[in-house]
């Protein structure tokens, strides 16, 4: 055995092996919550549906269409005109080129070539030019005739599919039953594959697509896939290509607001967060915590609604500075046209002793069968690239 001469050293302690170690009783975890959708949908009343099936569906109607556009030049003598949309019109009707002339539709249209009657109104018919404006004004008959004709949009049927996540942590006895420093294994795993299950949901609630299979390949059992937010949303899309402006930001604002309710939820990367800040601070209130949703929220103030705004940091790289992906993404959704489906029972349950029988030791399960619905997607919208 090794002879020490001199004192007793804090050193000479810690080579024995017997310097208590100053272990604090908390594990410091990185990005504790970091899922603002997935709580926003789990905590807003109403949000979280049971479903009885794994494929949800809906049906979406609308208003017959308003706009549409010349395809191609009309002359100022000419007694039909080119439509892109030929479904939206028929006979009777009244439209407006370009807000000045106004023509009539004199037979319903099988083709993108449209009988008209020239200058029904005040303004004399004159000469357009391909993609402009055609302003569907509606019916107007003529006296003692008989009905009109029947035009009404197609509703349509979109749909989507529940995805199983899974999230597995265990122990084996001996572990289990080890003193350790901090808290124990068991109490820090299952915090931690709370926030890993809730953060893998927010992820394929945002960037999901939609697939099936009767054989998956792994299991050659059925496997199904959801879509995502921004999957979904197609109409209200922008790239911003670097600089947002505020003129830039409201304008995108307005065709958002133009459908749904007037309050909308903005999640958004931390770059975006800050290019908004950095416009009319009048119009941006400081984060408080919003009862509804669980969190903290900020608000900006505009013409057409309220926009509530929740940071997320899965919108972000390793890097702060790298702005590739969906970093300088910002997604803005009509909460009350949002919802999660679930299978009843199946949707953040913490399953208990899912090890097979005969194992020394426990494993536990947090496990949702569930999607996302996202109604009349003109709702909602999405932009990119922003960096300054």
């Amino acid at each position: 055995m090794p002879q020490r001469s001199g004192v007793m050293t804090t050193g000479q302690q810690s080579t024995e092996g017997r310097a208590v170690r100053a272990v604090g009783p908390i594990i410091h975890e990185l990005e504790i919550d970091k899922a603002p959708l997935t709580v926003i949908m789990t905590k807003a009343s109403g949000r979280l549906v049971p479903s009885g099936n794994t494929k949800v569906e809906w049906i979406e109607d609308t208003l017959p269409a308003q706009f549409d556009v010349l395809g191609a030049n009309l002359t100022a003598g000419a007694t039909t005109m080119v439509v892109t949309n030929y479904d939206y019109f028929c006979a009777g009707m009244l439209v407006q080129i370009n807000r000045k002339e106004i023509v009539r539709v004199t037979a319903t249209p099988t083709t993108t070539t449209v009988a008209i009657a020239r200058a029904v109104g005040e303004e004399s018919a004159a000469a357009a030019t391909q993609n402009d404006q055609l302003f569907i004004i509606g019916d107007s008959s003529e006296e003692g005739t008989d009905t009109s004709p029947i035009l009404m949009p197609t509703k349509t049927n979109p749909y989507n599919y529940m995805e199983i996540t899974k999230t597995d942590i265990g122990w084996t006895g001996t572990a289990k039953a080890s003193e350790v420093y901090g808290k124990s294994d068991p109490d820090v795993d299952r915090v931690k594959a709370i926030v890993k299950h809730a953060r893998e949901l927010e992820k394929k609630y945002i960037v999901g697509q939609r697939y099936y299979t009767a054989s998956g390949a792994i299991s050659s059992k059925a496997h199904r896939t959801m879509r995502g937010v921004m999957t979904w949303i197609s109409t209200n899309y922008q790239a911003m290509g670097g600089e947002m402006t505020q003129e830039e930001f409201e304008n995108h604002l307005r065709k958002v607001f133009r459908y749904g309710s007037n309050k909308k939820l903005l999640v958004a990367s931390g770059k975006v967060i800050s290019v908004i800040n950095s416009f009319a601070q009048s119009k941006v209130t400081p984060a408080e915590f919003n009862s509804t949703y669980g969190l903290k929220l900020s608000k900006y103030i505009t013409p057409f609604g309220d926009l509530d705004i929740a940071y997320s940091p899965l919108l972000e790289n390793a890097s702060l500075d790298d702005f590739n992906g969906l970093a300088g993404t910002g997604i803005i959704l009509d909460i009350a046209n949002l919802e999660v489906h679930h299978l009843p029972n199946r949707y953040m349950v913490h399953m208990m002793d899912t090890q097979d029988p005969g194992v020394d030791g426990e494993q536990e399960e947090i496990l949702s069968e569930c999607t996302i619905k996202v109604a009349q997607e003109k709702m909602h919208s999405y932009f990119d690239g922003v960096t300054e």
